[in-house]
């Protein structure tokens, strides 16, 4: 493993001893109206510029505080953010000179992606131009047997939204895909379609209604990566006869980036621009996006310190097994290899989450919106645990080791060779690169070279060394030099594999974010535009997934007969994005997962927690957390702060830190203390961390001081091929089972949402006319995953000689898709009562109640799928089943107020998600109270759920009522008929739609008692 030549020092704009100064004098009201702060204000938050201007002398308290804020951020916090801090490239030399006593600013500005999608999205309409384009095929698009599957966006929501959408294939489509593989313009789709027959102005429509369904793409898209966007439009309208009058708009909008004008000015001359020239009213956000790039004399570290620093940060690798790894990945190969063995097919196939087997629980279909208001802020399912995948071991290693620790009586939590033997002994898979963000801590460069230093690792990830440097590289052109030369030589070492940068944008929101220029040789669009050359692109539908003895993910590009090594040079968060995305970047960490940050793991609700280090490198700072009942409200802010001083001993400098936010404060100054007992009351629990960053340890320097910082050191080596460790896996078997050829017929049948609902349908009708032939007596289904979802079909035969016989039947209702491939597995099984859950001497009477609630999900799955429509019936529904039961209104309210705190407490749910599921129920709440109470006349479709609800009771009535239940029986067994019925009646995300009916009803019940009283 080797330093690469450069790093990557980042600062803010103001040196720390100004800071200190400022809040010395406490003259925020003179500071703010320098030009260079109120030009970084403006940049930010053109609303806080204009409540400044409004109030001058920052009279508002909760104004002064916010200003406070962004001025602690200007002096204090080295992350990126417009003018408030910036970026500057070092190398590495033989002695460490951190003196930047001639540094400059500059800020590179460029128009935000939101806008940038404004002016896109009025050029893509703009009739004149509309014809004149080239247009190519949407690249999420795929065939599956004879249809092509694609997604295509809402993007009037915020987040995007994104929606599966299918069409049939025939020849003119077939023609214009060919076409579309790469750009084309509109008028060659039309003159191949009129060559094959069609006439003019049906191809022409054709084509038209091909670019409305999203299937054929624009030209005029933002592009991901290469060259600026705004300059690309330029380039491509300036050969169009058709654009020229909007290339001089938009040159004239270039030159108003360029200028040298207060950005103010700007701002208001784009903005007249965009209405006059365009006819469009920007909305009030910011217009543009700033990059800024110090220069100067140069800055440099030894390559004797970080040869240092490099030994002791390998000892650390181990740490990275306190996170489990993409457990998505994992359930993949272990799903990929037991479907298809060691074949090679298609990745649109595998990941197809209808014909294949998917990736991920995030749902693709935008058919329930009211689930994705829950989903999209990882509320509820997996994204939950995904957000902190710690290892259950961690743990029980921390809590012993912290234990040891508080026996010491040291301050300083020290970690020694041993300790982390301790942890972890087993082989580390060290990767191609990665890099380090983190800040020294010495009195001068001298220091640092000679040992007499501190570094404070924030975090330490692979694979890939340059994802946080990517977004930089447009704006710092010696950057993407070092960045590609990396990459190239990465290329050169391992020929036998195509490193391909990944092309996504997730929404127009996150263009600033993912925007970078070309920094690979070839990538991989998917629903994002790459401008390289065709042959240098690398389309979904050309590669090929595979898993070796169900090892490792192998992917290969078709065409090239390469390995293809996705990477995702940009600091995204792509744990939320769609699932081709999802996999495409998780399997960026499958050789080597290195991320190396110390979690607190269940430590973390500790009110005091240590620093800990391990040689001369910190892992965490001193960590205290703060509880709104802290707060002494009989005494004054600056009074509450220093008993908090005294009682814990804090040190003057400190930092609140909420997820990746951080804000300094000076205990010593009252506007700070006034500030961290405000935020207390507004957020509980707040975390008060000990600012390392002091002035007498600041090693960089610059003309008005010493600055705080932040450095990104990249490292590469060659690839290891140190293998994953083995996933464990368990099984269980019960008795009082029921084998094929017996009473019971027990069908698996696997296959996606969409065909999952229709043969619902089909083999429930079968089910019917069996019942009325008198082949079967009853039968019911429910959904399931493991880990693949099916529909599981239990029909109990009243004389098993006809079991051959239904057999058939179901394999001839089920043939036309399996044909098709949409359904790629039907699996005869042992049907295992449950005895446990249900009792022995219940156990038929529960079979009969299932097939009364199987027949009525039946009966609204016919004539139902809008997600509202569906809320309302499992609404009523578990309503109707504890009347069923005999509850009263107070024993109702007692029961689901019961059960959504029990399911809420699982789901690891957090405040925000009672927040959010309240909004839920004001929407909701009309609707509800007419469906529950009929009081005014109701819809044809809850009308036909009330009698679909009464014909369940009456049938299942003489089921209910033998054995008779003791206390601790009845509201278990409740509760498990109503969790199977949630389960029956929706496709997917049954567990959250549970928390969803509990807590809706609770909330009803609440409001009824209410009224009675």
């Amino acid at each position: 493993m080797q330093q690469l030549a450069f790093y990557y020092l980042r600062t803010p704009l103001i040196s720390f001893s100004q800071l200190l100064d400022l809040l010395d004098r406490g003259d925020l009201v003179t500071f703010v109206q320098q030009p260079v702060v109120g030009e970084a204000i403006f940049l930010a938050s053109p609303t806080l510029y204009e409540q400044i201007q409004s109030d001058p002398q920052l009279r508002n308290d909760k104004l002064r505080q916010t200003v406070l804020k962004y001025v602690l951020r200007m002096g204090s916090r080295s992350t990126p953010f417009g003018l408030f801090a910036g970026c500057w490239l070092g190398h590495v030399g033989p002695v460490t000179s951190l003196e930047v006593l001639d540094r400059q600013v500059n800020c590179h500005y460029r128009l935000s992606a939101p806008i940038l999608g404004e002016l896109l999205n009025y050029l893509n309409t703009n009739s004149s131009l509309r014809h004149s384009l080239r247009y190519q095929v949407n690249t999420s698009l795929y065939p599956v047997g004879k249809v092509y599957r694609y997604l295509e966006v809402d993007a009037s929501d915020s987040p995007a939204r994104f929606f599966t959408s299918q069409l049939q294939g025939n020849p003119a489509l077939r023609c214009v895909l060919r076409l579309a593989r790469q750009s084309t313009p509109f008028q060659t789709y039309v003159k191949e379609l009129t060559q094959l027959g069609y006439e003019a102005c049906e191809s022409q429509a054709f084509v038209d209604q091909l670019i409305a369904d999203q299937v054929l793409v624009s030209e005029l898209s933002l592009n991901v990566t290469g060259a600026d966007a705004l300059d690309r439009l330029n380039e491509v309208l300036q050969h169009l006869p058709e654009g020229k009058t909007i290339w001089a708009s938009l040159n004239q909008l270039s030159s108003l980036l360029a200028q040298r004008a207060c950005l103010k000015t700007k701002n208001a001359a784009i903005r007249t621009l965009f209405q006059e020239q365009f006819g469009l009213v920007l909305p009030p956000i910011p217009l543009l996006q700033g990059d800024t790039l110090f220069t100067g004399q140069g800055h440099q570290l030894s390559a004797s310190l970080l040869r240092g620093l490099q030994k002791s940060l390998q000892n650390l690798f181990c740490l990275y097994a306190a996170l489990r790894p993409a457990e998505a990945l994992v359930s993949f190969k272990k799903a990929f290899y037991a479907r298809y063995g060691d074949q090679e097919i298609p990745l649109s196939v595998a990941l197809d989450a209808e014909s294949g087997i998917g990736y991920g629980n995030q749902p693709v279909a935008g058919d329930t919106p009211i689930m994705e208001t829950l989903m999209a802020a990882s509320l509820l399912g997996l994204n939950q645990q995904e957000s902190t995948p710690l290892n259950p071991a961690w743990d029980k290693w921390l809590l012993k080791r912290y234990e040891s620790w508080q026996t010491q009586s040291k301050p300083v939590l020290e970690l020694t060779n041993a300790d982390l033997t301790g942890w972890s002994d087993s082989p580390i898979s060290i990767p191609e690169s990665y890099y380090v963000l983190g800040y020294f801590l010495a009195a001068s460069s001298k220091d640092l070279d000679t040992g007499r230093y501190k570094f404070r690792s924030k975090v330490m990830a692979g694979p890939s060394a340059f994802s946080l440097l990517g977004r930089f590289c447009r704006a710092d052109k010696e950057l993407n030099k070092q960045v590609q030369g990396a990459y190239q030589q990465l290329q050169k070492q391992n020929t036998d594999r195509i490193y391909a940068e990944i092309v996504h944008l997730p929404s127009i929101a996150v263009g600033n974010v993912v925007q970078r220029p070309h920094l690979s040789e070839y990538e991989i669009p998917y629903l994002g535009l790459s401008t390289l050359p065709p042959e240098k692109q690398i389309p979904i539908t050309d590669l090929w997934v595979s898993v070796p003895n169900g090892e490792r993910v192998i992917l290969r590009s078709r065409r090239l007969n390469k390995q293809i090594v996705p990477r995702l040079t940009t600091a995204h968060n792509y744990l939320s994005g769609l699932p081709t995305y999802r996999f495409l970047c998780d399997l960026q960490q499958q050789e080597s997962p290195l991320m190396v940050q110390w979690p607190w793991g269940s430590l973390s609700t500790f009110r005091y927690l240590p620093r800990v280090e391990y040689r001369q490198i910190i892992l965490q700072e001193a960590r205290w957390r703060l509880d709104q009942a802290d707060i002494d409200n009989s005494i004054t802010d600056a009074e509450n702060v220093a008993r908090w001083r005294q009682l814990w001993q804090w040190p003057r400098f400190v930092a609140l830190i909420q997820a990746d936010q951080e804000l300094f404060l000076d205990m010593d100054n009252s506007d700070c203390q006034k500030l961290l007992v405000s935020t207390l009351r507004r957020l509980t629990p707040l975390y008060v961390f000990e600012w390392l960053q002091t002035p007498d340890q600041c090693c960089v320097h610059g003309p008005q001081g010493p600055l705080t910082h932040e450095v990104i050191l990249p490292f590469v080596q060659r690839r290891s091929s140190l293998a994953s460790p083995p996933v464990k896996i368990s099984n269980l078997s019960i008795e009082r089972t029921f084998i094929p050829g017996s009473d019971w017929l027990f069908l698996k049948v696997y296959g996606g949402p969409q065909v999952c609902k229709q043969l619902l349908i089909k083999l429930g009708k079968l089910a019917r006319s069996s019942i009325r032939a008198g082949t079967i007596s009853h039968w019911f289904f429910i959904r399931y995953e493991d880990p693949e979802p099916h529909l599981r079909f239990r029909f109990h035969l009243t004389d098993k000689n006809n079991y051959t016989s239904l057999l058939s039947a179901c394999q001839r209702q089920l043939q036309v898709w399996i044909n098709t491939g949409e359904i790629h597995r039907v699996q005869l099984d042992t049907y295992q009562r449950e005895l446990e859950r249900y009792g022995v001497e219940r156990i038929e009477n529960t079979e009969w109640i299932f097939w009364t609630d199987s027949d009525a999900v039946l009966t609204i799955r016919q004539n139902e799928d809008a997600e509202q429509a569906l809320l309302g019936a499992a609404l009523l529904g578990t309503d109707r089943y504890l009347t069923d039961f005999g509850l009263n209104l107070v024993d109702k309210s007692t029961f689901c107020l019961k059960g959504f705190q029990a399911l809420f407490n699982q789901e690891g749910a957090q405040s925000s998600l009672k927040k959010q599921l309240a909004n839920l129920y004001r929407q909701n709440q009309s609707i509800l109270i007419k469906l529950m109470t009929k009081a005014e006349s109701p819809s044809l479709t809850d009308e036909l759920h009330h009698l679909i609800f009464y014909n369940r009771s009456h049938r299942a009535k003489p089921f209910m009522l033998s054995p008779i239940f003791t206390n601790d029986q009845l509201q278990p067994y409740i509760a498990s008929l109503i969790h199977l019925f949630i389960n029956r009646l929706f496709d997917q995300h049954q567990r959250s739609y549970e928390v969803l009916v509990y807590h809706h009803l609770a909330r009803f019940y609440k409001s009824q008692l209410a009224q009675n009283k």
